[in-house]
């Protein structure tokens, strides 16, 4: 039996929310979060980052910091889907991490490139963020098919070595009202990997853990492709699926097969539940109608 290895904390990146804005809900992160990921930064020192799902960029600006302490002449891609900040609409997703890098680029010794790729899913930047990728952080909706269709179509530009954390990976456990929210924790469970999770830490169930890509991480990828035949709680649009749809179809031979199918399933699936809602909308309404006249005639 092989437990999961132990992260050396490392809280000290985390001053930089001292030189940046300060925004209620950001970083999304609890401080042991944090302490995590700049800890595995700190030990492996990746020159090429990938975060996937920034927010307001809380995270993202402590994770530039650590870079800009232990990764010299790197790369940080930042990605999200959305151009705006959920949170409020006038900011632009990402933009305290774009304050960090303000505030650090001046700096004579600071040399990391800082892009930002907005306004589409993961998939549809991977060729321009190119090949070669250390270390991902992905942290988007958790609910399925989320980041484990992230993984699958990041993993072809990964390497035996590449680091990847999972944030949420206990959300449904330990949040009320978020049982649905079970996408990193099932990555986490099903792939094959060199797995990071501190099950002997403070918290009774810690909400971030990670993995080392090796060479049977893709050798047992069915288990990943596997864990998609869990229920879905979205459907991705036509778009996105597209993008996720080339990329599988590109790297994982016949293997997309399975997962066209699997994709076609839960589309029926969500589409049957769709359809029972609104029938049931349509009963319930019929039924108050009914109530109405019945009263009006009985007046």
């Amino acid at each position: 039996m092989e437990l999961p290895k132990h992260i050396e904390l490392d809280k000290t990146p985390i001053d930089i929310l001292d030189s940046i804005e300060k925004v209620e809900y950001e970083p999304e992160m609890s401080e042991y979060d944090l302490s995590f990921i700049c800890g595995i930064i700190k030990k492996y020192r990746p020159q090429k980052c990938v975060e996937v799902g920034i927010a307001g960029g809380g995270t993202s600006a402590i994770i530039l910091n650590a870079m800009y302490n232990y990764c010299e002449n790197s790369e940080f891609h930042v990605v999200d889907k959305s151009k705006e900040y959920y949170h409020d609409r006038r900011k632009h997703s990402g933009f305290l991490g774009r304050q960090a890098y303000d505030f650090l680029s001046p700096k004579k010794d600071f040399k990391i490139k800082y892009v930002e790729h907005l306004g589409n899913v993961l998939p549809s930047y991977l060729d321009e963020i190119g090949n070669n990728i250390d270390f991902v952080l992905l942290d988007t909706v958790h609910i399925l098919p989320g980041e484990v269709l992230d993984f699958l179509a990041v993993l072809p530009y990964l390497h035996v070595g590449t680091i990847v954390v999972l944030h949420d990976v206990t959300l449904n456990s330990i949040s009320y009202g978020k049982k649905n929210d079970v996408a990193t924790g099932v990555l986490f469970n099903s792939v094959v990997a060199e797995k990071y999770y501190e099950i002997n830490s403070h918290d009774a169930m810690p909400n971030i853990a990670a993995f080392k890509v090796t060479e049977d991480t893709m050798k047992y990828i069915m288990n990943v492709f596997g864990a998609l035949c869990q229920t879905w709680s979205y459907l991705p649009s036509k778009k996105e699926l597209d993008a996720y749809n080339a990329v599988i179809n590109k790297y994982y031979g016949k293997l997309y097969d399975y997962y066209a199918k699997i994709c076609d399933t839960n589309a029926k699936n969500l589409n049957n539940i769709s359809l029972r809602d609104k029938a049931t909308l349509i009963g319930k309404l019929l039924l108050n109608r009914a109530s109405s006249q019945y009263r009006i005639r009985n007046n």
